[in-house]
């Protein structure tokens, strides 16, 4: 039993190929890459989108346009079983043998550079397929739009938008067939430089094709937003305060303020108007904005706004001088209304005669204001309006807003030059990240691994096993000690055999004292142990093996596993199952084996007894030779009785 336990062992555990013969016996690479990856991939279309990230709103693989078929169809296109089994044997093979001293060294080495293509050929439809653009849009643009317009100072001017509205325009600037196109050639350049193909890489997007596009975008939103009515408030008004007093004083004591002034601008004023001149101001900032010109000048007449603007402030001095007016004493009995000088408030009469009403004493008086009005308010409001880049910057800055003129000009350089992402980028904002250094040693070496293959040798191995242990060598010189015996073991199982027949020769010498009854001995001591051992490794340890099996599937720990962790555990309760009967089967086999060599050793051992119990030729004598058995003659005895005699002796 225990020859053929030792044996059993050499040919199964201590054999690489016997791990790969139960691999492929259990289809585990198909088994890996469709039932537990489809079975993943379910699971994961049930989890909550938290599972993915905070700031998803739905799971990604329900809103995606794929079927779990098209992404299995995917991974098994861009890693195939058989490239994987490939690997596998390849690890068993190399690391298998060494650990078993049938070989001092090892190099496993995987080439993924082809993987890597493939994979991204398969990322490129999937991402086709599965409508990823609006995923996009839908987490991650949409959710950061929608941050910045809970700021109010994010937005320039403070224009009010929705961030529905701005998702929409920004899709019509970037469609979904121009987006696809710049990642596949970001994906192209980025895989190159991954693969070693090329040492560097350049993702470069045009924008300036698109700016165009924009502008009459920037248009659409700039009407929602009502911006025409801000014409005045961030383009006019900051202009005119510089040039008109913040109080005009008029003749009689009339007070026009800038307010006043500025509101009467407003009045009357057609939207066409007010829209022609912000589509004027969009049109000549565009250049501006994406980086064709360095400067614009935009004119605003207001020569027309400034006519309508003096007669409603005609009206208002004229109606605060009627209140004025209104606001003196009746004369009394004998008063006279005398008039005062016009220049000034005492210019105007003591009292107000009984029976005049306002408006007739200021006739009477020919009172003009209108004339103040113009010389001193009109003069100072000009035809015409300009507006360039400096009032722009100056706006934009105004009020700490010195990241809106960082923001400007990111976005006058990323669209004149397109946006740009290079290897050195990417080498850059890797060193300034924690663990820089190390991190960019990493990027070169999967870079490496990618290009030339990933090599995997003992010299690794032996130095991740001195690593993991206390740095005395105690770990490698066990690790050598266990290969040396192993090898040792393995080299010298010709010994079991002939332990085997030592013990078989032993119990025969012991128990017969013919050569034939020792062979019989050991041909029936053996025959009766490889029986008994048959019995047990045959339908015992068939029913053993299936009843443990039964237990560990019945236990709790077992029935409270779910999805795709009760199908890898069930797929490893089936391994081990097999993997158990074929190591029992084996010993079956050979001690059938040896049960048939028993039986045909005792057969000859039956049939050398047999043969040297008639030894005919030493019986055979002449008829006339009269020699007598015994020693003496005896003539009497015929030819016939004398062999018999002999037989019988």
């Amino acid at each position: 039993l225990l020859s053929l336990i030792l044996l059993r062992v050499n040919a199964t555990f201590l054999e690489p190929d016997f791990y790969k013969e139960q691999l492929v016996k259990a289809d585990i690479y198909n088994f890996l890459l469709d039932d537990l990856l489809t079975s993943g991939v379910d699971e994961l279309r049930e989890k909550e989108p938290d599972f993915f990230s905070d700031t998803m709103k739905e799971n990604p693989l329900v809103t995606l346009n794929l079927t779990t078929e098209d992404i299995v169809s995917a991974v098994q296109t861009s890693i195939p079983p058989s490239w994987v089994q490939e690997q596998v044997e390849q690890v068993i093979d190399q690391a298998g043998g060494y650990i078993t001293g049938e070989r001092d060294s090892f190099q496993i080495t995987i080439e993924g550079a082809e993987r890597v293509k493939a994979t991204t050929e398969e990322v490129k439809a999937l991402i086709r397929k599965a409508q990823i653009y609006h995923l996009l849009f839908d987490e991650v643009v949409t959710p950061e739009v929608d941050k910045a317009l809970n700021d109010p100072d994010k937005l320039p001017f403070h224009v009010s938008l929705t961030g529905q509205d701005i998702t929409a325009a920004v899709q019509r600037v970037a469609p979904e067939e121009w987006v696809e196109e710049q990642l596949d050639l970001a994906l192209d350049e980025v895989v190159a430089y991954a693969v070693g193909d090329q040492e560097g890489f350049q993702v470069r997007v045009q924008l300036a094709e698109r700016a165009d596009v924009a502008l009459i975008e920037v248009k659409g939103l700039l009407r929602k937003a009502e911006f025409f009515e801000l014409l005045f408030d961030q383009v006019v008004d900051p202009m005119l305060r510089e040039k008109l007093p913040t109080l005009t004083t008029l003749p009689f004591g009339v007070d026009i303020t800038h307010e006043e002034i500025l509101a009467a601008l407003r009045q009357i004023v057609p939207p066409q108007w007010l829209q022609e001149q912000v589509e004027s101001i969009i049109d000549e900032t565009g250049p501006y904005l994406t980086g064709k010109t360095d400067g614009f000048q935009v004119v605003i007449p207001l020569a027309e706004r400034r006519e309508v603007a003096l007669t409603v402030i005609e009206d208002l001095a004229r109606t605060k001088l009627e209140e004025v007016v209104a606001g003196l004493p009746a004369c009394g009995p004998g008063q006279l209304p005398i008039p005062g000088d016009s220049s000034s408030p005492g210019g105007l009469p003591l009292c107000i005669p009984p029976g005049v009403d306002v408006l007739s004493l200021i006739d009477s008086l020919n009172i003009d204001i209108a004339a103040p009005v113009r010389e001193m308010i009109g003069a100072r409001i000009p035809d015409q309006v300009t507006y360039n880049e400096v009032d722009l910057r100056h706006a934009l800055g105004g009020g700490g807003g010195e990241d809106n003129l960082e923001m400007l000009d990111k976005v006058r350089k990323t669209i004149s030059q397109g946006w740009t992402y290079t290897d050195a980028d990417l080498r850059k904002q890797l060193l300034s990240s924690q663990d820089g250094e190390k991190t960019l040693e990493r990027l070169d070496d999967v870079r490496a691994a990618l290009r030339d293959g990933w090599t995997y040798t003992d010299v690794d191995f032996r130095e991740n096993v001195a690593n993991a242990g206390d740095g005395d060598g105690e770990v490698l010189a066990k690790l050598d000690l266990f290969r040396s015996v192993l090898s040792r073991a393995r080299s010298l199982q010709f010994l079991v055999y002939v332990l085997l027949g030592l013990v078989l020769a032993a119990i025969g010498f012991l128990g017969g004292r013919r050569w034939w009854s020792r062979l019989a001995w050991a041909a029936v001591v053996l025959g009766i142990s490889s029986a008994i051992v048959l019995v047990a490794s045959g339908p015992v340890a068939s029913v053993a093996s299936q009843r443990v099996a039964d237990e560990v599937r019945a236990s709790s720990g077992f029935q409270n596993m779910e999805g795709t962790g009760l199908l890898a555990a069930q797929k490893g309760m089936d391994m081990l199952q097999t993997v158990a009967d074929d190591f029992f089967f084996g010993i079956a086999r050979t001690s059938l084996a040896l049960l048939v060599i028993a039986l045909v050793a005792f057969g000859l051992s039956l049939v050398w007894r047999k043969r040297s119990s008639h030894p005919h030729h030493f019986g055979k004598l002449s008829a006339g030779s009269g020699l007598h058995p015994r020693g003496g003659r005896d003539s009497s005895l015929p030819l016939g009785g004398g062999e018999l005699e002999w037989g019988r002796r």
